[in-house]
């Protein structure tokens, strides 16, 4: 299963390139919209036949649940402008399928449940275009072609870079009564290349003035971070999170600066987390450490 970088944002283009088909599908995560109830509100497609797929779970679910809606080629040119205006707030999820509404949302109420390394059950999530990214660039063929199965010819969707994929389906994996199960790698890939996902509303906590800053600026933001983080090996999440932030702060000098030299060898040589060793620094260090960079930025 090849994944393909398609060379245009543009809808028409993209579906041109796509498989003959009669249906397609818009899946919409509805917490990129501030929950279904907002979404529906706002949305021209409520005359196309469509359905929350977290209907039947808990409230909270249901009321930021996946949105699965129908369209025929007709549709794609009535709607190009709203369908365009998903691509550009860069929550693209679109499938193109032979199969009618009832099957499809079937075979996608089927993915829902992945089996982690643990054994424990979890969501999966594929309505989110950015976790769908994170999973299909890094699980193998066998979880691939459950994915897909014979019902999905093709998806297409929207990465963290602003980037549109698209995925070919030359398999047409007929198991039925399947279920997702990650291994160890997968689950670690995954989990790697959703961390700027996690950290952004962090860094939007941390810095107010973030929440002006377009999804995709944040996100080159975020990941320049994690990244500055990864070469000083840093290994915990919450490790690479509190350096993001005062790298972020402070600049990624801060990390050569006493009393912060000390926390990273520290954390470096005798085991500890970044957080453990930067709460053992002395009150008074962290003061005059803060007197001399105003010093400085002042001379």
């Amino acid at each position: 299963m090849d994944i393909e970088k398609q060379l245009t944002n543009n809808i028409q283009e993209i579906l041109s390139n796509t498989s003959p088909s009669v249906y397609y599908y818009l899946l919409v995560d509805s917490t990129f919209f501030n929950g279904v109830e907002k979404f529906t509100c706002t949305t021209k497609f409520l005359n196309q036949t469509y359905k929350n797929l977290y209907e039947d779970f808990s409230e909270n679910l249901k009321n930021n649940g996946a949105l699965l809606f129908q369209f025929n080629n007709d549709d794609i040119k009535n709607y190009y402008d709203d369908l365009q205006g998903i691509i550009e707030v860069g929550a693209f999820n679109f499938i193109v399928s032979d199969f009618d509404f009832e099957n499809l949302s079937d075979h996608l109420e089927d993915l829902m449940e992945v089996i982690q390394p643990n054994g424990k059950s979890a969501l999966f999530r594929f309505q989110d275009n950015f976790a769908l990214d994170a999973t299909l660039t890094s699980i193998d063929l066998k979880n691939f072609q459950k994915i897909l199965s014979y019902k999905i010819k093709n998806w297409i969707w929207q990465s963290p870079d602003n980037k549109i994929y698209k995925v070919k389906n030359t398999v047409n994996y007929l198991k039925k009564n399947f279920t997702l199960k990650f291994s160890d790698i997968e689950f670690s890939k995954i989990s790697q290349k959703l961390r700027p996902l996690r950290l952004m509303p962090l860094m939007k906590a941390f810095d107010p003035d973030l929440e002006s800053l377009k999804f995709f600026e944040l996100y080159d933001l975020v990941e320049e971070r994690i990244l500055a983080a990864d070469g000083l090996a840093f290994k915990s999440f919450e490790d690479i999170t509190l350096y993001s932030l005062l790298s972020y702060k402070f600049g990624d000098q801060f990390i050569n600066e006493e009393p912060f030299k000390t926390a990273y060898l520290k954390m470096k040589f005798n085991e500890m987390s970044f957080q453990d060793s930067t709460d053992e620094i002395d009150l008074e260090q962290l003061d005059n450490w803060e007197l001399n960079r105003k010093d400085k930025i002042n001379v």
